[in-house]
């Protein structure tokens, strides 16, 4: 319900309104950035006009950009009063990057298997609706319990979910939780079975999270602290959202990070989570089955096409067909994976081509799908410039 001024002023600021929990660099370990040629413009196509790179910027209300091609900067730029050193809030993205340890997790052997119960380490969900999930399901938002992302709807729903934070009570949202019923599958007119239905949760992300936080005995800060920003080369410390000050860390998003150290993030996922030294922090091909869709959804709207759709926390974005976007766009659209947060930021990453775009946005409205087309139209044009 913020304003764009106030999107911008509480984005920057989430300390001073919820619990957080800090992770920190190694300042002895910094990783400065390379510096390419600069991408000075972008001509891309949208509804069969013409746009460019400042038409985008102000379109899209970017408070930071970052544009990385073969581990090189080539694009940098701040908005709305950020610099280098604002650290800005990631709403949903960081469900991706919970995912992302998930992995770590498995690698390390602190998860057996993707097929374990997540009531094996959320026994307080057992007897309820999560009975015979597993942590791939919960991975792919199909876990077939039931809720809703609607504030409108009858509860429980998102809003429910977000007083939980705003209130900082410890426990609430798993509360929440155990009092959810199976969703009705359309198909059959049963209880949905996990596995089948998509559907996006943001309780169900948030207990994947409490399940990886008692699997490896730490806090998603502190292990992503351990695994992640420190070996990286970080720039900055950041912080994640608690439910409650020293209490779990928000599995549904809301880390905190700088837009550079956002993009050594990514730079770290596209490289299938290989460090410099040649460790080996992710299961091997593990990004790959994390960006590829399985379930089909509830309404019969399926995001889930032959290159699009939801993997493990992660998005394909590609551009549709009959969008008036340019049909000599040559980049390998159907390779980009995208981690997707509200009001417009996003992380965008393509494999084949060696290509970053970090966004960070203020937009007015929770709107996603038409903005978030421009913005795949936008990283597409990046691609074929950049070629």
């Amino acid at each position: 319900m913020w304003d764009v001024s106030e999107k911008v002023a509480g984005n920057r600021n989430m300390t001073s309104m919820f619990a957080v929990e800090e992770f920190t660099n190694d300042p002895r370990n910094i990783r400065r950035l390379a510096y390419g040629p600069p991408l000075t413009d972008v001509a891309y196509r949208l509804g069969g006009r013409p746009y460019s790179l400042n038409d985008y910027v102000r379109r899209q209300n970017v408070t930071g950009l970052l544009v990385v091609k073969d581990r090189s900067v080539v694009l940098e730029h701040y908005g709305f009063g950020n610099t280098e050193e604002t650290r800005w809030t990631s709403w949903s993205v960081g469900k991706s990057v919970m995912s992302t340890l998930v992995g770590v997790a498995l690698q390390e052997g602190r998860i057996p298997s993707l097929d374990a119960l997540v009531t094996d380490h959320v026994a307080e969900l057992r007897g309820g609706a999560y009975d015979g999930v597993t942590m791939r399901h919960m991975l792919q938002m199909s876990s077939g319990v039931r809720w809703s992302e609607n504030p409108g709807d009858p509860a429980p729903n998102v809003a429910d979910f977000a007083r939980c934070l705003a209130e900082q009570r410890p426990g609430s949202i798993l509360a929440i939780a155990k009092q959810l019923p199976r969703a009705i599958d359309p198909a059959t007119g049963m209880a949905a079975k996990p596995g089948v239905i998509w559907n996006y949760s943001n309780v169900d992300a948030f207990v994947t999270g409490v399940a990886l936080q008692r699997a490896i005995g730490r806090s998603l800060a502190k292990y992503l602290e351990e695994k992640i920003w420190k070996p990286c080369g970080m720039e900055r410390s950041g912080f994640w959202m608690s439910e409650s000050p020293g209490g779990l860390n928000s599995g549904a998003g809301d880390f905190s990070a700088t837009l550079r150290d956002y993009g050594r993030l990514a730079q770290f996922i596209l490289d299938d989570g290989v460090l410099a030294d040649g460790t080996r922090s992710l299961p091997q091909g593990w990004m790959s089955e994390a960006t590829t869709w399985r379930p089909r959804s509830a309404d019969g709207a399926s995001p889930g096409t032959s290159s699009g759709g939801y993997g493990y926390l992660w998005w394909r974005l590609p551009v549709p067909p009959g969008l008036g976007v340019a049909p000599e766009t040559t980049s390998t659209s159907s390779a980009t994976f995208t981690a997707v947060g509200l009001f417009g930021q996003y992380i965008f990453i393509n494999p084949v081509e060696k290509l970053i775009m970090i966004q960070w946005s203020a937009y007015p409205e929770p709107e996603i799908y038409a903005p978030a087309v421009e913005s795949a139209a936008f990283f597409n044009a990046i691609s074929d410039a950049l070629n």
